[in-house]
């Protein structure tokens, strides 16, 4: 059994003790996840080494279904969240420590994880949502929804803009703010109970449009 997991073997001197040898051994261990163990006469070291496969691709970005999922509920906790992203093609790419989300409303006492979830839609652009969450109770205090081209036509970002806040729209009413900016940036801005919701288009230099609910 341990045969097959083993991908290969190398002899090397070692550099303390030229008379002898080490041996390194690098073993599969499991999906995107490899143990590199170092075998010596004093004893010996494992190294744990993953990769990334990056985002998986989807058809449908599901932004409709996404918004309306945080807008229509009171409370968000990153166990549903994690089973919502899942079932429209999400991956979690990363779940680390952090300060809090870049806004100051929250209390300084109150330690947060930021987990981040990621897709490729039809291979064209990157949609990344980010959420912070409270470590004493998994409530999702904020959310950032990050949608990213590589390639430099501002009509693709717009347009994407135009039916994120038409989405939002329809649920919330209109905005409390709604601007244009001479740089081409585009602005909406709803006050939902005591939730903020902004979202932002950026068609220079690089696409993106990004909605924040807080």
């Amino acid at each position: 059994m341990i045969k097959k997991d083993i991908v290969s073997i190398h002899k090397y001197k070692d550099d303390e003790r030229p008379q002898d040898e080490r041996l390194l051994i690098l073993f599969r261990n499991g999906k995107n996840s490899y143990d590199l163990v170092d075998i010596g006469p004093k004893g010996n070291y494992t190294i744990r080494i993953k990769y990334d496969q990056g985002p998986i691709i989807v058809e449908s970005d599901h932004i409709e279904e996404l918004l309306s999922y945080y807008l229509e509920r009171a409370h968000l906790s990153i166990t549903d969240i994690d089973k919502k992203e899942k079932s429209i093609g999400g991956r979690l790419y990363f779940k680390v420590s952090e300060p809090g989300p870049p806004v100051t409303i929250w209390s300084e006492d109150e330690s947060f994880l930021c987990y981040k979830y990621t897709r490729k839609v039809k291979d064209k652009y990157q949609m990344d949502t980010h959420y912070w969450v409270c470590e004493s109770d998994e409530s999702v205090n904020a959310v950032y929804l990050i949608l990213e081209w590589a390639h430099t036509n501002p009509e693709t970002a717009e347009s994407k803009y135009d039916e994120m806040t038409g989405v939002i729209d329809r649920i919330i009413g209109d905005p409390v703010k709604r601007k244009r900016y001479e740089s081409g940036s585009l602005y909406s801005e709803w006050h939902y109970n005591h939730t903020t919701i902004k979202c932002i288009g950026h068609t220079t230099p690089i696409n993106s449009v990004l909605i924040t609910i807080y």
